[in-house]
């Protein structure tokens, strides 16, 4: 009996292309290539997607609404501010490195990526002023402090050996005492936050 190839989902093919220009980057991102890591037919890809670059661009808005607008979504339900700057500090610190640094490389060559990475980086800034707004002298002195944070956050991402959750959460407590900012920690050991 022949064995039916598993139909594939168009969410499948973009977490698949993340995966791949994640790994391998941009250029290695083909059709072909994508077709053979999950083993379906180019009738499946053309079945979701024209062209390649019409997969491109849902691809970018799939990683922008996933990694970025989803994210923004899950802290801005935070009641309390201490809990809002917690949770964009908490997702921020999950957010998979690899994906953000080959995006990024791939928007440096690439304007159209480039404008992606752009309107990601000012929702995420936006987000994360919004989230230090209570804890700041003024509107002025949050977005100061947020760019700081936010410099510091995509820095450790390109450091090698790359952060693991201590070493990231160090970064987050050391940008806390020099802002000014609450303590983390602290608080969670406290059970104030989760």
């Amino acid at each position: 009996m022949a064995q039916t190839k598993k139909r594939r989902s168009k969410e499948d093919l973009l977490q698949c292309g993340l995966g791949i220009v994640s790994r391998l980057g941009p250029d290695k991102l083909t059709i072909e290539a994508l077709c053979r890591e999950l083993a379906v037919t180019k009738g499946s890809f053309y079945h979701h997607f024209e062209n390649r670059e019409a997969y491109v661009r849902e691809l970018l808005d799939f990683w922008f609404e996933t990694y970025g607008r989803r994210l923004v979504d899950q802290s801005v339900q935070e009641e309390t501010a201490h809990g809002r700057l917690w949770r964009t500090v908490s997702v921020a610190m999950r957010q998979p490195y690899a994906l953000d640094v080959a995006i990024r490389a791939w928007g440096a060559r690439d304007p159209a990526v480039g404008e992606y990475v752009r309107r990601m980086d000012a929702m995420r800034l936006d987000n994360l002023i919004q989230a230090m707004r209570p804890f700041a002298a003024s509107d002025e002195a949050a977005g100061k402090m947020a760019r700081a944070c936010y410099a510091a956050h995509l820095g450790s991402k390109v450091i090698r050996p790359a952060f693991d959750e201590a070493l990231y959460l160090e970064l987050v407590e050391t940008m806390c005492d020099a802002l000014g900012l609450p303590r983390f920690m602290d608080s969670v050991a406290d059970g104030k936050i989760e």
